[in-house]
């Protein structure tokens, strides 16, 4: 299992703030608790709308809406055997609603139940093969459970769906990056264009220079540090320097910015140090050194 839970659901919430007097329930006294309700979560009040909406829904277990809502903020107040319930019974009266099955999926996610929440994201795929939100929260949970071939395949199709998908586009390429398929990072990075998220562009820099594609990786790595000061940017950019094109001085200042800005990853820096050969290796030392990252026991100097 990995270390954290995902946490990252690109679920469809929907709370329904729309008066009733379009769709009148049967009960107007239930349209009265609704609207309430509504007003209540408008102002943060949860349990004060969650009481709105379970009496409107008692009143009216025909009015979805209440009930949809209600089942929402059970899940926000951690009352997730509720929510669970709530939510077969409104299936049970609509039971290919997709908004429905989502939230259900995430419900059982929340309780522990992962493979629960698999299969009901999996049930929606066989009905609408291309639902982003399906197939997006179904990998999640595949990669939680290192079930990485099965998550691979639905991230993979996702792309394909939507090429500029950047959240998915980043997780796949993580996993592509991993197993050392630096060509398909490239291909599923530079396809999504433009990506706001560092890591994006980070991710592809390095692919860039795994592939010793290094003016490539040097035109990433400089945009990159254009809009953002990433510490692993200035990392990579000096490591492309140092071991790419042997530039020493551009090197050690990106070095010496990384290190200004809290990079310390002492593996990388080890990387560094094989990688260069000659004189630039003997200035990576040094540098380290000079910087206390590593002791001179450690970097074998006298």
């Amino acid at each position: 299992m990995m270390n954290r839970r995902v946490s990252l659901f690109s679920i469809l919430i929907v709370i329904f703030l729309l008066s009733c007097r379009t769709n009148p329930p049967a009960d107007e006294t239930a349209a009265v608790y609704f609207n309430l309700g509504n007003a209540y979560w408008e102002l943060g009040k949860s349990s004060a709308a969650m009481d709105a909406y379970k009496r409107a829904y008692n009143l009216d277990s025909d009015l979805f809406k209440a009930g949809y809502n209600l089942s929402r903020i059970y899940l926000d107040l951690g009352k997730l055997s509720e929510a669970v319930s709530l939510l077969e019974e409104l299936l049970r009266q609509d039971p290919e609603n997709s908004i429905l099955i989502e939230t259900l999926a995430y419900a059982h996610y929340l309780s522990g139940n992962t493979d629960h929440s698999i299969s009901l994201y999996l049930s929606i795929l066989d009905r609408i093969p291309r639902h982003k939100n399906a197939l997006y929260n179904a990998s999640l949970l595949y990669i939680e459970e290192e079930e990485w071939e099965k998550a691979d395949n639905l991230l993979t199709l996702l792309i394909d769906v939507d090429p500029q998908d950047t959240k998915a586009a980043i997780l796949l390429a993580n996993k592509k990056f991993e197993s050392g398929d630096y060509a398909r990072v490239t291909e599923i990075l530079t396809a999504t264009g433009e990506i706001d998220d560092p890591e994006g562009p980070l991710l592809l820099g390095r692919a860039w220079i795994n592939l010793r594609k290094y003016i490539e990786a040097l035109e990433v790595l400089d945009a990159l540090l254009e809009s953002h000061e990433s510490p692993e940017g200035y990392y990579y950019r000096g490591f492309l320097f140092l071991v790419g094109v042997e530039d020493e001085q551009s090197g050690l200042e990106d070095l010496s910015k990384a290190v200004e800005l809290g990079f310390n990853d002492r593996e990388s820096f080890t990387k560094l140090i094989e990688s260069t050969t000659g004189t630039i290796t003997t200035a990576v030392v040094e540098f380290l050194a000079e910087k206390e990252l590593f002791t001179p026991e450690e970097l074998e100097l006298p």
